[in-house]
């Protein structure tokens, strides 16, 4: 497979804050709407499986889902399904998730033990996986298609 072309990883940038504001758009979305009534008893129980189970399958796998078709479509348009081009569809997040954390605990009145703590929670990064692991499995799919194509 040839290297990407600069035009393309360019394209992949832009491709990847057209899908940091989509993400964000639909997960705002998501937060809007009303808990659907089965998980309910588990959030009025302040139970940590009830709370990541609402989290995973109300914004983390729809985000990872949206992130992976985008991926794909953009692999596709680009015809490059190169690791450099899915780290410039990445670099955008991946930014995204330095900022909103450096801003969160800055701001914060915490400890600064309780912020490396919060920074290393397991179930904060469901949230900031689900993007890459989106554009990892539609990088895999692609190169699954390209090799069956050829």
């Amino acid at each position: 497979m040839s290297r990407p072309s600069l035009l393309q990883l360019l394209l992949a940038l832009i491709a990847g804050l057209i899908l940091l504001g989509l993400t964000l758009f639909v997960l705002d979305f998501l937060a809007t709407l009303p808990t659907p009534g089965m998980f309910q008893p588990l959030l009025q129980t302040k139970g940590w499986i009830g709370i990541t189970l609402h989290s995973v399958l109300l914004f983390h796998l729809p985000a990872a889902i949206l992130s992976g078709l985008f991926s794909f479509a953009v692999f596709r348009l680009l015809r490059a399904n190169d690791v450099w081009v899915a780290l410039c569809l990445l670099t955008p997040w991946l930014v995204y998730c330095i900022v909103d954390a450096i801003s969160y605990y800055q701001a914060s009145q915490l400890s600064p033990v309780h912020k490396v703590i919060l920074i290393l929670a397991w179930y904060k990064w469901f949230g900031r996986l689900s993007i890459p692991l989106g554009i990892w499995v539609a990088r895999k799919v692609s190169l699954g298609r390209s090799r069956g194509a050829a």
